[in-house]
């Protein structure tokens, strides 16, 4: 029997987004031997699909650190503290197997049909790389309760530099994917964070063979929702620099692939749905 996987979404903020409701959905049509938490700070009620886990419960670092409070976007604040709010929920149930991703990503694959191969080679955590600097939630393998903790440790020490001091040294904005990226790239352990195959030609291709499939970080999802158009920041993308020449992404049959070199379908086991027009490509 597959171990079950613990999926873990995050919202805080206003309402709730109809966007989760379709992303839970799709968890529910494609997944086996599951359990799914929603962490928020919104009053709601679980149900016989979602364990609904109130973050107020938990005093994480960061509320004493600075960095992006007060925004006009509050997302960038959101999307870091999430990390540390999965971390302590994970702590405190002592969860393994736990899958994260953002709200408006869809999952296709059964993960129950590759749990052995991410216990396998993902030591720690398991991340989709975006470009060489930056790592996105698109899909997020957490193997254990201790995996994280090392992360947000070194997250807490880029914080407290401060956003505009952390500009400057990264010579880009200093969201959460990118301080991502330089942990991977100067600061971790290369077993802390493993990069997923996102495409059989760029980083994570290692895996590729391995896992025969692709995660995406948000370069194919992005590419269906602009109508088959590549992302105007995509040649700075892994992805992004390859699609309509030797990948060609293929949304067919509510199933996604990219067809490569010999008219190899290879699927694709997750959409980031940018434009959040998730109800288009859910399955059916």
């Amino acid at each position: 029997m597959s171990t079950k996987t613990n999926f873990i979404l995050f919202h805080k903020g206003n309402n709730l987004p109809q966007h989760i409701k379709v992303c839970v959905d799709q968890i529910k049509k494609t997944q086996t031997n599951y359990k799914i938490f929603l962490l928020t700070d919104l009053k709601i009620t679980s149900s016989n699909d979602v364990n609904i886990i109130d973050i107020n419960q938990y005093s994480i670092p960061l509320n004493e650190v600075t960095y992006y409070k007060g925004h006009q976007d509050p997302l960038w604040r959101a999307a870091f503290e999430r990390l540390f709010y999965i971390n302590e929920f994970i702590n405190h149930r002592n969860l393994t197997n736990i899958v994260h991703f953002d709200n408006d990503v869809l999952i296709y694959k059964n993960i129950a049909d590759v749990s052995n191969l991410l216990n396998d080679n993902v030591p720690n955590i398991g991340l989709t790389p975006h470009k060489e600097n930056e790592l996105v939630c698109g899909f997020m393998f957490i193997k254990n309760s201790n995996s994280l903790e090392v992360v947000c440790k070194e997250l807490l020490n880029l914080a407290v530099i401060g956003e505009d001091k952390l500009e400057e040294m990264l010579q880009s904005m200093p969201h959460e994917m990118r301080l991502l990226g330089h942990l991977q790239n100067n600061v971790l352990e290369k077993d802390v964070i493993t990069s997923l195959p996102v495409s059989p030609i760029d980083p994570g291709n290692n895996l590729f063979d391995i896992f025969q499939g692709v995660f995406d970080p948000s370069s194919y999802g992005q590419f269906f929702g602009l109508d088959n158009t590549i992302h105007p920041d995509g040649a700075n993308r892994f992805i992004d620099r390859h699609i309509n020449k030797e990948l060609v992404p293929v949304f067919d049959r509510y199933e996604p692939y990219v067809v490569w070199k010999n008219n190899k379908e290879i699927p694709i086991f997750n959409l980031h749905i940018h434009n959040k027009h998730l109800e288009r490509y859910a399955s059916r």
